[in-house]
């Protein structure tokens, strides 16, 4: 056997024996079983509210317009199973806060109004809805924490209520309900605390929200996770 050979063999071993150590402390961190956790967070929502303001509109007549507080908290609770340190599917629902939602509004003069009528209020933006993610941890063996990104499909409702009063104006609430599919990419990472029970770190994209084109969301949440 020459030199060459038992250096490459030697460094084969090697490579064998720290994959297989790796395997090993990831398996023991992060185990195989039905996972269930909870994450909770703020967003950062680009959502459109021009149905809400459009029923506003018709209903009692003129134009209106409408700016949204764009931050929103939200809570994002799951189950799912873990086939092996690397991969694992989940099932979650998310609920939110309720966020602001200003809006204003002019009736021009008709009939006995002689006179330009105007409103403004705040209204208020929730959603609710489930999801399905696809979760791939990335192999470390270097530090604690275990670095994974998350692909999801997901099913919102939102739900936008505008109620507006003015002097001479009879008081209405326009409700609307937009729902649809959208998706999500995320990143982050899982800190083992002890074996199956971990917290986790994340930071998510989410596109077409409630199936609305230009409705997105950056999301950051902290969460905890238990494995059984």
């Amino acid at each position: 056997m020459t030199q060459a050979v038992r250096h490459s063999l030697v460094a084969f071993a090697a490579v064998a024996a720290l994959a297989t150590s790796a395997s090993v402390q990831a398996s023991d961190l992060l185990p195989k079983g039905w996972v269930f956790g909870v994450d909770a967070g703020s967003s950062k929502v680009e959502f459109v509210t021009s149905t809400a303001v459009n029923q506003l509109a018709t209903l009692v007549g003129g134009t209106a317009t409408a700016t949204q507080d764009n931050g929103i908290n939200v809570l994002r609770y799951y189950g799912g199973y873990r086939f092996n340190p690397y991969f694992s599917v989940e099932v979650g629902g998310t609920i939110s806060d309720q966020s602001v939602v200003n809006f204003s509004g002019s009736i021009p003069p008709a009939g006995a109004r002689t006179t330009t009528t105007t409103y403004s209020g705040a209204g208020r933006v929730s959603r609710a809805g489930s999801d399905v993610a696809l979760v791939v941890r990335l192999p470390n063996s270097v530090m604690p924490a275990q670095p994974f990104v998350r692909v999801a499909t997901n099913y919102l409702k939102t739900e936008v209520a505008l109620p507006a009063s003015a002097s001479g104006l009879t008081p209405v609430n326009a409700t609307s309900y937009q729902s649809g599919r959208g998706t999500s990419m995320g990143a982050g990472f899982d800190l083992p605390i002890q074996k199956g029970l971990s917290l986790r770190f994340s930071a998510d994209r989410l596109n077409k929200i409630s199936g609305v084109t230009e409705s997105k969301a950056s999301l950051l949440t902290l969460g905890i996770s238990n494995t059984y």
